[in-house]
């Protein structure tokens, strides 16, 4: 789109948006300054200026027009909803009528001085309501564009993917348990979860941590308290340190995604690596049915081997439930 096509399209009673589009073309197509930062002024996309008349403001912005001070990669932006003066000016109405009888004489030097000011203070005006549109913050950051908005909510939430900081308030909860995991998974999958606790395992200890008996070394032995510290073998048997996540209700593509360690899956990984502790082990479960499964062939489409596909079944065992190890 031609930046003249997307003036006559735009809509003079919102200035913010209006400013925004502007300034999206602007970026997109060349190289010029982001309004209201440190750049020099000569560089910056759009310049603001406040029409001089004493009407009534019909509209937010009186009237945009191609070009910048002699630059074709740029455009004027005329408001009438504020300024030094004008219909919503802040100095008296006599400035205004002073800067009117001067244009008429083709003298513009008093008006070109207090644009600058105009210049400014609608930058930083502008720069305000950007900075508190969630929006706008967020499409920055999606072009690569710091954000002050996605920056603060990693801070506060910890987050460091894009997934955690849309769930950053769940995050954000000092007491962390299934309930809260299993609502994380089901907004992410939009599947039933079914979170198992206490599923237990079989922890591996260090020398240092098993049982011995009194020696030269160590007289009162380690972890010889009877019936205190006393325990035997090398491993033992923890039930809080597992938990089983079931997905139950897949999509035929969920299914494949799944079993095959497509981004779903690493996406799912990631989310509960962050939001469970290290010590946690967590199994993944996929229960879903033979019908939801995709069917072997040789097709370049078709899952690898092992990777989700499945032999033809009888329509009998279609429908019977599994529970597959997946992740």
């Amino acid at each position: 789109m031609k930046i003249a096509k997307l003036i006559e399209r735009i809509d003079k009673n919102n200035f913010y948006e209006t400013v925004y589009a502007l300034q999206r073309w602007l970026s997109l197509h060349f190289d010029c300054g982001v309004v209201g930062t440190d750049t020099l002024p000569a560089n910056e996309g759009i310049r603001f200026k406040v029409s001089q008349h004493l009407g009534f403001p019909g509209a937010a912005i009186e009237s945009v027009s191609q070009g910048n001070g002699g630059k074709e990669n740029g455009v004027s932006c005329y408001v009438n909803f504020t300024g030094l003066t004008g219909p919503s000016g802040a100095l008296p109405s006599h400035y205004t009528e002073l800067l009117m009888e001067r244009v008429r004489l083709k003298d513009t030097a008093l008006r070109d001085f207090f644009d600058i000011f105009n210049h400014r203070l609608l930058s930083l005006h502008y720069r305000t309501w950007e900075k508190f549109n969630f929006p706008a913050q967020y499409e920055k950051q999606l072009r690569g564009i710091e954000a002050p908005q996605d920056q603060i909510l990693r801070a506060l939430t910890g987050a460091q993917h894009d997934a955690e900081v849309f769930l950053g308030g769940l995050f954000a909860q000092q007491i962390r348990n299934t309930k809260t995991l299993q609502q994380i998974l089901e907004i992410l999958t939009g599947c039933q979860i079914e979170i198992r606790e206490f599923v237990g395992r079989w922890v591996s200890l260090r020398e240092d941590e098993q049982t011995s008996l009194g020696s030269n070394i160590q007289p009162e032995g380690q972890y010889a308290r009877l019936g205190v510290s006393t325990f035997l073998g090398q491993r033992v048997w923890d039930i809080t340190s597992a938990i089983d996540v079931e997905i139950i209700g897949a999509s035929p593509d969920q299914c494949l995604e799944l079993m095959s360690r497509g981004k779903l899956t690493c996406k799912l990984k990631q989310v509960v690596s962050h939001y469970v502790p290290t010590s946690v082990d967590v199994k993944w479960y996929l229960k879903t049915t033979y019908r939801s499964l995709p069917i072997a062939d040789l097709r370049k489409s078709s899952p690898g081997l092992g990777q989700g596909a499945s032999l033809m079944m009888r329509r009998c065992y279609l429908d019977k439930p599994l529970s597959i190890p997946v992740c």
